[in-house]
């Protein structure tokens, strides 16, 4: 490893992790990366849960607000007006406190699948056979490094948000037809 990196991110750690996986659940190279990643991910969801569904009740807040504005001067109840209000300010801080909490971990996702993809890569190309390799050049490993691991890396970075997309529906059309 070139960078001191904590055990959890270290490259030869999470090579080491995988090979344990591999030989105890078999060669599925996406059923491994998952276990290997399993618990930020679970961090990762939830946490996405709790902020798009903070992300939900905005908008019932201000129609609530609104509807105070609208009424007369000598109808207001300023008392409500100030409590939606400071509820709106407190619901945007802890939305973003989650959201980028979430970004953490999902990014905690990213760099574990990127390190073991890239170690189990240099772990096979240094065990590779001389004529794999007489044919390989740098171009190869470049390509295989941007464009394919990259993807793969991406996804992994994007389930948190396809995970919680259900439930932040659910709950939005749940408000809006009890409203």
């Amino acid at each position: 490893d070139l960078f001191p990196l904590p055990p959890a991110v270290k490259c030869s750690n999470l090579v080491k992790q995988y090979d344990n996986l591999e030989l105890a659940h078999g060669t599925q190279l996406g059923r491994n990366l998952f276990r290997l990643v399993k618990t930020p991910m679970t961090y990762a969801v939830c946490l996405k849960i709790i902020e798009q569904g903070l992300g939900a009740i905005m908008p019932f807040l201000m129609a609530s607000f609104l509807n105070q504005i609208k009424k007369e001067k000598e109808d207001r109840e300023y008392r409500r007006i100030y409590v939606i209000i400071a509820s709106a300010v407190m619901i945007t801080m802890l939305k973003s406190l989650f959201k980028e909490h979430s970004m953490k971990f999902t990014c905690q996702v990213m760099s574990r699948t990127g390190q073991c993809l890239r170690g189990i890569f240099y772990s096979h190309i240094m065990t590779a056979n001389y004529s794999f390799l007489k044919t390989v050049d740098t171009s190869f490993i470049a390509k295989m490094s941007i464009y394919e691991f990259d993807a793969i890396i991406k996804f992994m970075g994007n389930i948190p948000n396809f995970a919680s997309f259900p439930f932040a529906f659910i709950l939005s059309v749940s408000l809006i037809v009890n409203q």
